[in-house]
C-alpha cells in the first residue's frame, strides 16, 4: 500500500482471488446489498471499520513494524475481475517529531493535500491518480484518497482507491473511512508465546529463528525472537556463554527455572546496542522434547521491565 518515500507511491497490487496466508490473517465474507454492513476488527484488535456487505475483507496481523497494514477490503464484482474500489488500514509509530504538517510534507508530490477529519480525529487527506497499469485494464487511472491521523503515539493511515466511473463505490469508501474506532491493542499468539498488544511480527533471515517480533516505540523498546536448534541445551547453552562476550556482551546472572512446564536455563546479559545505552536481553533455553532446543530471547531498550519474563510465563509447546 503506499506509504512513506517511495513506497508510500507504488502501485497497489490487486489479486483476482484471495488467498488466506495460514497464521497471518482470516477472511471474513459478507453476502447482500451494497451499504456500510458489519464491523471488521483487526487481529490484534486495534483498529476496526464498518464494511459493505458483499465485499471482501482480510484482517492481518502486520510483519512490518515501519508500516503495519492491519485490514484491506474490497469490492465483490463481476467475478472480481473488475472490482472499482478498496480500501486499506495501516499504523506505524509516531516519533516525537510527527505532526500534521509533517505527515502533510511527506505527501506524494501529485497529491492535492488538505485539513479533513477521519471520525472524531483531525486528518491530513491526500487526493492523486496512479497512472494506469496491467490490473486497470482500459479502465482509467486508479484514484487514491490517503487520510492520515495521529492518535496514540501512532500514525493511522486509511486508504482508499476506486477506479473511473466507480459509481456508489467512492460513497460508501467515505463511510468506511469515517467509521474508523481506535481501540487499545490487545494480546495476541504465536505459536510459542503470546505477545503484547501492538507488537508486530518481523521476516528475518538469522538461522535458527522461528519468530522476530519488536514492540510499539522510535526506535522500538522491546523485542523478542524464538530459536530453534539440533543441539542440546546445554551444548546451546555453552556456545551462548562464548560467543555474547565474543561479540561485546556482557553475561550477567544464570539461573535454573522451567518454560512451559520444563526445567530451563534463564541467562540474563547485556548488549551493545547501535549507538544507545546497552540492551538488557534474557535468554532462556529449554528442551524441545526431542534432543533439541528452543531458545526464547527478549531485549529491552526501555518500557516494562519485566516484559521478559511476562512473554516467557506464556510459552507453550
Amino acid at each position: 500500500m503506499p506509504k512513506r518515500g517511495a513506497i508510500r507511491t507504488a502501485l497497489i497490487a490487486l489479486a483476482a482471488l484471495v488467498v488466506v496466508v495460514a497464521g497471518l490473517g482470516a477472511l471474513t465474507w459478507g453476502s447482500g446489498t451494497s451499504g456500510l454492513g458489519r464491523r471488521v476488527t483487526s487481529r490484534e484488535g486495534g483498529v476496526s471499520v464498518l464494511v459493505p456487505r458483499g465485499w471482501f475483507a482480510e484482517d492481518n496481523h502486520p510483519i512490518d513494524p515501519g508500516h503495519q497494514e492491519f485490514l484491506h477490503g474490497r469490492e465483490n464484482a463481476a467475478l472480481g475481475l473488475l472490482r472499482r474500489g478498496g480500501f486499506w488500514v495501516a499504523r506505524w509509530p509516531a516519533s516525537k517529531t510527527t505532526t500534521l504538517d509533517t505527515l502533510r510534507a511527506d505527501a506524494p508530490d501529485n497529491a492535492l493535500t488538505t485539513r479533513g477529519r477521519v471520525g472524531d480525529y483531525a486528518a491530513i487527506v491526500a487526493r492523486y491518480e496512479q497512472p494506469r497499469a496491467a490490473d486497470t485494464l482500459w479502465l482509467g487511472h486508479k484514484r487514491f484518497v490517503v487520510r492520515e491521523l495521529i492518535a496514540d503515539g501512532f500514525v493511522f493511515q486509511v486508504g482508499t482507491w476506486t477506479l473511473p466511473r466507480a459509481g456508489g463505490v467512492a460513497r460508501e469508501l467515505r463511510g468506511v473511512a469515517q467509521s474508523l474506532v481506535i481501540a487499545r491493542p490487545q494480546p495476541w499468539k504465536t505459536a510459542h508465546v503470546t505477545l503484547p498488544g501492538g507488537w508486530v511480527e518481523r521476516e528475518t533471515k538469522i538461522p535458527g529463528a522461528r519468530l522476530f517480533a519488536l514492540s510499539p516505540g522510535d526506535p522500538v523498546h522491546a523485542w523478542a525472537y524464538v530459536f530453534h536448534y539440533a543441539d542440546s541445551p546445554q551444548a546451546t547453552l555453552r556456545a551462548a556463554r562464548r560467543k555474547i562476550p565474543m561479540h561485546g556482551g556482557v553475561l550477567g546472572e544464570e539461573t535454573s527455572t522451567t518454560v512451559g512446564g520444563r526445567p530451563a536455563t534463564r541467562l540474563a546479559f547485556t548488549f551493545p546496542d547501535e549507538g544507545l545505552p546497552p540492551a538488557n536481553d534474557v535468554e532462556w533455553f529449554v528442551s524441545d522434547g526431542h534432543g533439541g532446543t528452543f531458545v526464547l530471547a527478549v531485549g529491552r531498550r526501555a518500557g516494562d521491565a519485566n516484559v521478559a519474563d511476562r512473554i516467557a510465563a506464556t510459552w507453550r509447546f
